[in-house]
């Protein structure tokens, strides 16, 4: 799978705000089109393993009732959505999680004494949204749960899943047969998130969390799913820069690329297939920025 090089043109956003899983309307949408104008900047990195996706996305000059929205959130029930991508293919999801505060935004604060998300700089607003993926119940959680001798695998990891507040659908379960039962009962009392590590050990696997799914693979495997090629044709930008584990690639904003992801690289100097490790995308619908970065390692 790729872009074709004429796809890669006509940049496209959109921006979703509001209460998670709130009733329609309660939140706010902004679609962002080379014609509409509004300008956005944002930085998203997304890691294979445990630690939080995060993101920081930056809007210059949103209208005062669309800032004045922006100061209600909830910190606790607030979700932000970002995709991005192109006008002949549409966008791609970036970034999916919870809205916390920008811990280098220059806030000010208003005369109730709330924090607001908005700062002037020169003649302009500047109004910064900081999201992390999954960080909300995977900080907190702590299981308390037990199982009999001969359940499935599956349905614990289902359970801790449902814990950290997704669904069945939300699970791939690359790394974890189907037929896999447990010999014996266990308890399950620690956190989530060392409960999830635990099982990932009994099966050489790791999880993370992208954009709201909880991802299972091996460890040294990719996702299962079609090679994603990158060559100059489909956008990338220069040559794979070798690092100690693997290499780097960066090509025009891709956002089908994701940690886990099987990817094709064609390049003069460089070809093979190698897997997705860390990803980040940057991107200012005003200016030049409308990139990925990936490390991968070896397939």
């Amino acid at each position: 799978m790729s872009l074709a090089p004429h796809a890669l043109f006509g940049r496209t956003a959109k921006i979703a705000m509001g209460p998670a899983g709130g009733p329609e309307g309660s939140g706010l949408e902004w679609d962002i089109t080379p014609t509409t104008g509004l300008r956005i900047r944002f930085e998203v990195k997304k890691t294979g393993d445990a630690t939080p996706n995060d993101a920081l996305v930056t809007f210059y000059n949103l209208s005062e009732p669309h800032r004045n929205f922006v100061d209600s959130y909830d910190k606790a029930t607030w979700a932000i959505q970002l995709f991005a991508g192109y006008q002949d293919t549409g966008n791609n999801l970036l970034f999916s999680g919870s809205m916390e505060l920008a811990s280098n935004l220059k806030a000010s604060v208003s005369k109730a004494g709330r924090i607001m998300l908005h700062y002037k700089q020169g003649p302009d607003w500047i109004t910064q949204i900081h999201g992390k993926d999954g960080v909300r119940n995977y900080r907190s959680t702590v299981m308390a749960k037990s199982f009999k001798a001969g359940v499935s695998q599956r349905s614990v990891v289902e359970e801790i899943a449902r814990a950290l507040g997704m669904t069945r659908k939300s699970i791939k379960f690359d790394a974890i047969p189907e037929t896999a039962v447990l010999q014996n009962g266990i308890a399950l009392c620690k956190p989530a998130r060392d409960e999830l590590d635990a099982i990932c050990n009994r099966f050489d696997a790791r999880a993370s969390i992208q954009d709201g799914v909880l991802q299972i693979v091996p460890r040294g495997k990719s996702l299962d799913l079609e090679a994603f090629v990158l060559s100059p044709q489909t956008g990338l930008i220069g040559s794979p820069e070798r690092t100690e584990v693997g290499v780097r690639v960066t090509s025009l904003l891709q956002g089908g690329i994701n940690p886990g992801r099987l990817i094709e690289i064609q390049s003069q100097y460089l070809s093979g297939l190698y897997i997705a490790e860390n990803v980040e995308h940057v991107g200012d619908t005003w200016e030049y920025s409308w990139y990925t970065t990936v490390d991968c390692v070896k397939a």
